[in-house]
């Protein structure tokens, strides 16, 4: 298993329905109308997580929750987490604190299927679509 961050390609955002992740505030998921839209992709497990929003981290101190779909084989489970960041000019260290993963009930018999899913593709995103910039990444699951 590789996860890999790419553009996710034109046919796919046309003919993918993304509505079926949510929002930090529970609303069907939908890519603003700019810019290229990015995925964290395992094309062999036929798997990938995406970013669907944001909140928090206005204050000095606070940290960034950050929510993501994941799709694994025609699953789609949700995490959400507070990004806190620390490092140098060697790179940063992402520490993803208070994880949660929300599993539907009738697929909870995999929840750790789907956790392994989650660090691997956490993982791999890095920072900003940018694993070169970051030496290490903690995942702190709830």
């Amino acid at each position: 298993m590789a996860f890999i961050n790419e553009p996710i390609p034109v046919d796919k955002l046309q003919n993918f329905d993304f509505s079926v992740f949510s929002d930090y505030f529970g609303r069907p998921f939908k890519f603003p109308n700019y810019g290229q839209h990015q995925w964290t992709i395992d094309h062999e497990e036929n798997v990938f997580l995406i970013f669907t929003s944001a909140g928090g981290g206005k204050h000095v101190g606070s940290a960034e929750n950050e929510r993501y779909g994941l799709w694994c084989k025609g699953n789609v489970v949700h995490v959400e987490a507070d990004l806190v960041l620390s490092g140098d000019a060697e790179g940063q260290l992402l520490t993803w604190d208070n994880a949660k993963l929300f599993v539907p009930p009738q697929l909870i018999h995999r929840r750790d299927e789907f956790r392994e899913w989650i660090q691997q593709a956490l993982n791999a995103l890095g920072l900003h679509d940018n694993r070169s910039c970051v030496y290490s990444v903690v995942i702190n699951f709830q």
